[in-house]
């Protein structure tokens, strides 16, 4: 709700119309558990989506840090440019605005001093992550491309704590695919015979 009533995106004759969930996305939003990995074609609107529901969280939940990390540069500046949209002064809702006096830090986290939350966007292997930190919502981007992908993807589902623990925690991954033998092929294959905590979508 806070999402379609407040978020805009940029529609395809690049008018600026309401963030209004399509059918799939609804389906998974509804489906989504602690740990999610989704497989899928291309172009569903899946990423902004997770873009979004991070952002809320950085808006509104205090002493969270949210990440996402992307395969390469361009498709993680596309990324940080949807947040960078959603929190632009004109375009954040006024029912939102008193909840975020936003800052950067040196390393290009955004920090949400009013909720002392921070949200980083960036691409995989670029930052590590794992001990020592706690991630409480991380988004990983077309990981079937990522390189070193098992040792990325291990280091931040290592500082995001169990989902069985008294917080909120979220771990989503969506990629399509990209060859056989990977390290997301052989997660999904694990994920779907049940060896696995994440839970597969196929879209």
């Amino acid at each position: 709700q806070i999402i379609e009533t407040c978020f805009w995106v940029v529609g395809k004759d690049t008018e600026r119309v309401p963030f209004i969930f399509n059918d799939l996305q609804n389906e998974f939003y509804y489906r989504r558990s602690k740990r999610d990995d989704i497989l899928k074609a291309g172009q569903i609107g899946y990423s902004t989506m997770i873009l979004a529901i991070l952002t809320v969280k950085f808006l509104l939940v205090p002493r969270t840090w949210g990440v996402s990390l992307s395969y390469e540069a361009e498709a993680t500046t596309r990324l940080f440019s949807k947040i960078e949209f959603w929190l632009e002064p004109k375009n954040l809702h006024p029912i939102l605005q008193p909840f975020l006096k936003l800052s950067t830090d040196r390393i290009g986290t955004k920090i949400n001093e009013r909720m002392e939350s921070r949200l980083y966007v960036g691409t995989a292997g670029a930052r590590a992550f794992g001990r020592g930190d706690t991630i409480h919502y991380a988004h990983m981007s077309e990981t079937s491309r990522w390189k070193d992908a098992g040792r990325i993807a291990t280091g931040i589902i290592r500082a995001v704590p169990l989902p069985d623990k008294p917080i909120d925690t979220w771990i989503v991954g969506e990629t399509t695919a990209d060859g056989i033998g990977n390290y997301h092929h052989t997660e999904w294959v694990r994920e779907i015979e049940g060896q696995s905590r994440f839970k597969p979508y196929f879209a």
